[in-house]
C-alpha cells in the first residue's frame, strides 16, 4: 500500500528531491505511530496478543478494502494539497486510514465469529 501511495504521489508531483523522500518516509511512520497510540490508550493497552486466529484470518482476508481505503486517502490528499505537504501527508493519510479500516475489518471479523 505505502509503495502504491508512493507512486500516486510521484505520479501527481513527478520525482522527489531528497527531503521529499525523507518526509514521505517520516509522514508514513507517523501515521501508523498516531493510529497505534490511540489505539493502544497511549501504548497502554496490547489486545491484539489475544485475538483468536480464526478472526486474525478472516479479518486478513478483508484487507483489500483497507489497502484502497488507504491508498484512496493518499490519492485525495495528494490532489486536494499537492507540493511539498503531498510527500508528507499523503503517507500519514495513507497509513492512518488504513489502520483505521483494519481495525473495522476486524471488528467485522469478530462479530461474524460471535
Amino acid at each position: 500500500m505505502i509503495t502504491s501511495t508512493f507512486g500516486v504521489v510521484s505520479a501527481a508531483e513527478g520525482s522527489p528531491h531528497l527531503g521529499e523522500v525523507y518526509a514521505f518516509m517520516g509522514g508514513a511512520i507517523l501515521g501508523f505511530v498516531a493510529v497505534l497510540a490511540l489505539a493502544s490508550g497511549g501504548f497502554r493497552h496490547n489486545e491484539m496478543a489475544g485475538e483468536r486466529t480464526n478472526v486474525l484470518v478472516v479479518a486478513a482476508a478483508l484487507s483489500l478494502g483497507s489497502t484502497a481505503a488507504g491508498l484512496g486517502a493518499a490519492t485525495l490528499v495528494t490532489h486536494v494539497l499537492g507540493g511539498p505537504l503531498a510527500w508528507g501527508l499523503s503517507p500519514f493519510a495513507a497509513c492512518a486510514v488504513f489502520l483505521f479500516v483494519v481495525g473495522l475489518e476486524f471488528w467485522i471479523a469478530e462479530q461474524l465469529e460471535s
